[in-house]
């Protein structure tokens, strides 16, 4: 996948008690990302945000199924107007062959 080299996304990733994910950026423009991208075979995760692809992380094991079970991801951040910008955006896995 192409990675944007000027942006650079940092991410927490989440899990509640229920299974739900999130993922928090420290940038508030990533929130507005079209698509997060996961790849199950690696745990990878990337964020489709102003049409190029952008690496966030690996996640850890204990995600690793959060992920595997969810269509969607809250993605948030503080503004900095103090309050908190959220959106679902979906998850999508990758498919891309001969890893």
């Amino acid at each position: 996948m192409p990675h944007h080299e000027h942006l650079e996304a940092q991410a927490t990733f989440l899990a509640n008690k229920a299974g739900k994910v999130a993922i928090e950026f420290e940038d508030p423009a990533f929130v507005r990302s079209d698509a997060i991208i996961f790849d199950g075979a690696d745990g990878t995760i990337h964020a489709i945000f102003s049409d190029q692809g952008h690496y966030l992380g690996k996640l850890s094991a204990d995600l690793l199924e959060n992920f595997l079970t969810n269509e969607e991801v809250v993605l948030y951040a503080a503004h900095p107007d103090g309050y908190v910008f959220d959106r679902i955006a979906p998850i999508l896995r990758s498919t891309v062959k001969g890893k």
